[in-house]
């Protein structure tokens, strides 16, 4: 019963040697706040729109420069950070380390999609499924897909989430924690969403299966879906900061099917044409979970189609851990704890 009640904790980043990650994140010295510096910093809120051109490849990313750029805009490059009430401070020090983050990324020209090098891009393989010509769609319940993302993600090539943005574009939105509704529209429209018709893959003690949920609502109901991405304890802390209690109308809590739980179960198993798992091994193998495989196990429990196929994009993170393997090299077997276990 306790496997199958935490089974479903999100943890997308593979390990790799320090010295790779190291190199992602290295940048210059300067950010957007030397740039902003002069502009308007006063204290009115600007909000960015979550829905930009379908065909704009960056569309996510650029969205995550826009928030930083307008939290740096509102406060002087050399404001005291433990001056701020804690929001304000919690949402500047994310905004700075994003900023010089993204300032690295930038400067390396890296994929703004699948976060990988160029010559290890796999955007080619890896095209929206919203089109028409891949006559693949999401599940006919889901509305949209809520990504609430630890701002440590974000740029990672070892990401998974980024490939659930790249397959639904316009049904999915980014959310970046620890970053206010004031200052990125898609926080303001998470929050709303979850005290409506909304699911939570979450590991609580309420979950149930989707089968289990299915007496409670009519064939034509549809949901907002949020997943959470981030290591064992990051998805814990903002699942206990955005995620309201049901007791409070918030999100129906929800975990995977018996039939996935097999899949996990299941030493071996190749789930159709990929595998489930990190690049990362654990001894425990519900915790190798990606982020992209349990969504992806989760739409199919809500898929009211029998004959979808989702194979497709289970292939994604096929190609996505290749392309890491290639840009990082092989992931540590020993020497390390795993993030989920601690």
């Amino acid at each position: 019963m306790k496997l199958f009640m935490i089974l479903i904790v999100l943890k997308s980043s593979l390990s790799f040697p320090q010295l790779s990650r190291s190199r992602l994140m290295s940048g210059q010295s300067g950010s957007f706040r030397q740039r902003l510096r002069g502009l308007s910093g006063g204290r009115t809120m600007v909000r960015l729109s979550p829905v930009l051109e379908h065909g704009d490849t960056e569309r996510f990313l650029k969205q995550v420069e826009t928030t930083v750029s307008h939290v740096l805009t509102r406060y002087e490059p050399d404001v005291e950070i433990l001056s701020l009430p804690p929001p304000e401070r919690e949402a500047l020090g994310v905004a700075r380390n994003l900023d010089d983050r993204l300032r690295a990324f930038r400067r390396n020209n890296d994929c703004p999609r699948c976060w990988l090098q160029r010559t290890h891009c796999i955007c080619p393989e890896c095209p929206s499924l919203e089109t028409p010509a891949e006559n693949v769609a999401l599940a006919g319940r889901i509305n949209r897909i809520f990504v609430l993302m630890h701002h440590k993600e974000i740029c990672l090539a070892v990401d998974t989430a980024k490939l659930i943005l790249a397959a639904f574009p316009q049904r999915s939105r980014l959310i970046v924690g620890g970053i206010g509704p004031e200052f990125q529209e898609s926080m303001e429209e998470f929050l709303i969403a979850m005290k409506g018709d909304s699911l939570v893959l979450f590991p609580s003690d309420e979950a149930k299966t989707f089968d289990a949920l299915k007496c409670e609502y009519d064939d034509n109901k549809t949901f907002d879906v949020c997943v959470i991405d981030g290591t064992w304890e990051q998805a814990r802390k903002l699942y206990k900061r955005y995620i309201p209690d049901e007791a409070e109308s918030g999100p129906t809590r929800v975990q995977l099917s018996q039939a996935s739980l097999r899949l996990l179960e299941s030493p071996g198993h190749n789930d159709t044409v990929s595998t489930w798992r990190q690049l990362r091994r654990h001894p425990l193998a519900w915790r190798e979970i990606s982020t992209l495989a349990a969504t992806r196990l989760l739409l199919k429990d809500l898929d009211t189609d029998p004959l979808a196929d989702w194979s497709r994009l289970a292939s994604y993170q096929q190609k996505a851990d290749g392309g890491a393997r290639e840009q990082l090299g092989e992931p540590r077997a020993k020497g390390f704890i795993c993030a989920a276990s601690q």
